[in-house]
């Protein structure tokens, strides 16, 4: 029974005693000295102090004003290598005035050539370009479309890289004019087309046509083999000649030479030979293949695509241009939504993936939804109306998402004047005490605007239009307005509803540009980047629903090189530097410790600074000849103090025998971070140097 009474009373003890804090530490600083993550701080020097005091404690002020900062949420981003990137309007061609270059050179995809090539004991100099437009002049595809740009409802709210054939090209370009006809077998023409070695053997001018190489390359020692097209190809000997090499393909041997010869249904020839007295050290290499060689005609299949549905063409018509060149254009056509066209995320690559052109992402993903609804029992009567007015209202999900004039709000009533001139709307809304007011009455006319972040301004305009006693439009005004129909009823004059028929869809009742969407099934996204969500199911409520972006909405669209790469970064938040703009320095003359609202660092010793004399217990001036200071000549000395002059206050004494002893200490609190080691849990240090060494508990 005793060790139970001694039990309970120590817990009551126990359960009394105030919590204590952990101590501030020098290893804690600065963090103490601010608040909500700003500096919350005056840095103090003496009104006599040296220089050097001056100097130190500016260094310290410049330091934690630095570290001042705001937390801001950010969206992740695609950072490009390789590549070049714009972001593109909904509705344009990529290579519009103001977005991407039509023709791409390696400045701006570093990974293409621009070098020369040597051909008949001559070099020429070439480069390599990318074009990504059908017209150099005026281009129209490739483009960023949405439903509504193309009437195409079957895209909805996503957003599409539409494209028709010769939009994509590649050209290996020359600078200088060749003669291609002196191309052979003996002395071919070759370049590094689109990533690989393109030998050609023949080019016809007349006829726009070229024979390459396109049998796969092998270099083998005698004895060696490869497997090409499911058959074992064997190198048996080499002609001493160096033209010629005996062939094993699946056992039947053959002699081939320079030229295309089919052994056992595979094209051999030879492109090299190395012969030794020594069998085993004789060598060549051979082109092998369903093809060795292979003659095009501008407009054909390029090298390996399906012949009957190539999706890239040899591109000739450069031969006998000026620059010359050689080149490939798409022949797909990704021009609407039933042929599989490119969206967010998507790319359309080169042949041998050599270039790549992306519709990376939108470059907004904030929304904020917008409803129009008519709306019975209305209370307008503290603005002059009645208890149960029938009216179009319009609300938003953001606090001041609609501005009329000047006054911001989320929810806009419309009401029909039955007293005023014929045609005429009476525009309340819902303060920020959430009564309502009257604004104004409006015929034919502005109204306001839709406010959401960085859409406002003149981006989508809120205006009424041919108002008459039967009804009236309500439109939102942008690239192409969004006209809302509303229908009046009479005896009285009120909204009724959306429409020719009430609680029901109709084409005509929502009109997009020229276009009625009325009755579309699904969200409809507009040239400004707004989704129109599914017009007909909200028809059949008597309303429309829209939700608006924080910005005009655009399609970040990349074009890669061969070496191009794209990182994505997670979104979150990141610091920003708040630019401190009251004062952070005081004169020790300045301060009253004990009123302040502020944490202080104390800048030199009880000899010069009076609170750091007042903080030390010591009166003011205390020097260094009197025995009373905690260091000693040659010392600097740092001390953190809790509530020395009030409750919940910080004070830090910076201080030094001689004053380059207290620019030192300053100099270890600026550089904190490098020192967290030494300052660790200590209240106070002294100061010899600045190195661990010369650090040392106080």
């Amino acid at each position: 029974m005793k060790d139970k009474i001694i039990a309970s009373v120590l817990a009551a003890i126990i359960a009394l005693a105030p919590i204590v804090s952990a101590a501030v530490t020098l290893g804690d600083y600065p963090t103490f000295l601010f608040k909500n993550n700003n500096l919350d701080a005056y840095v103090v020097v003496g009104s006599g102090a040296a220089p050097a005091d001056v100097v130190g404690a500016v260094d310290l002020a410049v330091r934690l004003a630095g570290e001042s900062y705001e937390l801001v949420s950010v969206s992740g981003d695609t950072l490009i290598s390789g590549g070049t990137s714009e972001d593109v309007e909904l509705g344009s061609p990529i290579a519009a005035t103001g977005f991407l270059d039509a023709t791409l050179k390696k400045y701006k995809l570093p990974g293409l050539l621009e070098s020369s090539v040597s051909f008949k004991d001559d070099s020429y100099d070439f480069h390599e370009e990318v074009i990504v437009a059908d017209s150099l002049t005026s281009p129209t595809s490739p483009s960023v479309e949405t439903a509504l740009t193309t009437n195409d409802w079957d895209m909805g709210s996503n957003v599409y890289l539409l494209t028709n054939k010769n939009s994509l090209k590649y050209r290996f370009v020359f600078d200088e004019n060749v003669d291609f006809t002196k191309a052979t077998s003996d002395e071919p023409l070759e370049i590094q087309f689109l990533g690989k070695t393109l030998t050609i053997t023949n080019v016809s001018l007349s006829n726009q046509q070229i024979t390459v190489r396109v049998g796969e390359e092998y270099t083998l020692n005698v004895g060696d083999s490869v497997t090409v097209a499911g058959k074992k190809v064997t190198l048996r000997n080499v002609g001493s000649s160096g033209t010629s090499a005996v062939i094993d393909v699946d056992g039947v041997v053959s002699t081939v030479g320079t030229t295309q010869k089919t052994v056992n249904g595979l094209k051999v020839q030879v492109k090299e030979t190395f012969y030794s007295e020594t069998l085993s050290e004789r060598m060549a290499t051979l082109l092998v293949g369903t093809e060795t060689t292979k003659t095009y005609t501008h407009g054909q299949e390029f090298i390996g695509e399906d012949k009957n549905n190539p999706n890239w063409k040899w591109d000739l018509n450069g031969l006998t241009a000026s620059p010359q060149y050689i080149g490939v254009y798409n022949e797909f056509v990704r021009d609407s939504y039933s042929k599989s066209p490119v969206t967010t995320g998507g790319c359309y690559e080169f042949p041998y993936g050599y270039a790549k052109v992306c519709l990376d992402k939108l470059t907004v993903s904030d929304y904020s939804e917008y409803r129009f609804k008519s709306d019975t029992g209305v209370d307008l009567s503290n603005a002059g109306g009645s208890t149960n007015e029938k009216v179009l209202t319009i609300t938003s999900e953001s606090k001041e998402g609609i501005v009329l004039g000047t006054t911001k709000t989320n929810t806009v009533y419309l009401k029909y004047n039955t007293t005023s001139n014929n045609g005429k709307l009476s525009v309340y809304y819902k303060d920020s005490n959430n009564k309502v007011q009257y604004y104004a009455d409006v015929s034919n006319s502005t109204i306001g605007q839709l406010n959401y972040k960085d859409t406002k301004g003149n981006d989508l305009i809120l205006a009424a239009a041919n108002q008459l006693t039967s009804g009236f439009q309500l439109i939102v005004v942008s690239n192409s307005n969004l006209t809302m129909s509303w229908t009046l009823s009479v005896s009285p004059i009120t909204v009724s509803h959306l429409g020719t028929n009430a609680n029901q869809k109709d084409a005509s009742e929502l009109v997009y540009g020229t276009q009625q969407i009325g009755t579309k099934e699904k969200d409809l996204r507009s040239e400004y980047g707004y989704v129109v969500l599914v017009p007909a199911s909200n028809g059949d409520r008597d309303q429309v629903v829209v939700h608006v972006p924080a910005d005009q909405v655009k399609a970040k669209v990349v074009v890669y090189g061969p070496s191009g790469s794209a990182t994505t970064t997670e979104g979150g938040n990141i610091k920003k530097v708040v630019p401190i703009t009251t004062p952070v320095a005081k004169l020790d003359t300045e301060v009253d410790p004990s009123t302040v609202g502020k944490h202080l660092v104390l800048v030199g010793g009880p000899a010069v600074n009076r609170l750091s004399a007042q903080a030390m217990g010591l009166s003011y001036p205390t020097y260094g000849s009197s025995g009373q200071l905690p260091f000693a000549e040659g010392e600097g000395y740092i001390k953190v103090y809790d509530g020395v002059f009030k409750s919940g206050q910080v004070v830090v004494v910076v201080a030094g025998w001689e004053a380059e002893n207290t620019r030192m200490a300053t100099s270890l609190l600026q550089q904190y971070d490098t020192f967290a080691g030494q300052l660790g849990s200590n209240t106070a240090v002294k100061v010899t140097s600045l190195s661990a060494s010369g650090i040392k508990p106080a």
